[in-house]
């Protein structure tokens, strides 16, 4: 199964396999300090964001930090979040893409780590 970016207005792409984002989040939760890179980490915490911009810069800071990605694939991920953000949006969410949220079908993405 994989899971998906959308916006307010709908589908961006397809963000990366279950294995791919739980590597991601773990990076995330393990590397980054959330006071610096607040956005990331939201999105990792919580499936979506509504601070786009924010969330591009941190990705391409990130990228050029010491706490960048040794892992390939989570740089690919990383890489391939900063391409879908960057697609004009107000809110950026990760989902698994079953059903529409006001249904309560869809289930956006949280790290599965730490009982999020």
């Amino acid at each position: 199964m994989s899971l998906y970016a959308y916006n307010e207005n709908g589908y961006l792409g397809d963000f990366a396999t279950n294995r791919g984002a739980q590597e991601f989040s773990q990076w995330v939760e393990d590397s980054l300090d959330a006071a610096e890179y607040p956005e990331l980490n939201h999105l990792a915490i919580h499936g979506w964001t509504d601070e786009v911009k924010a969330l591009v810069k941190e990705c391409t800071a990130v990228r050029a930090s010491k706490s960048a990605p040794t892992n390939k694939n989570v740089m690919k991920t990383l890489v391939h979040l900063a391409t879908l953000a960057k697609k004009p949006c107000e809110t950026f969410i990760i989902s698994d893409g079953v059903g529409h949220e006001d249904d309560q079908g869809a289930k956006t993405w949280r790290s599965p780590r730490k009982g999020r």
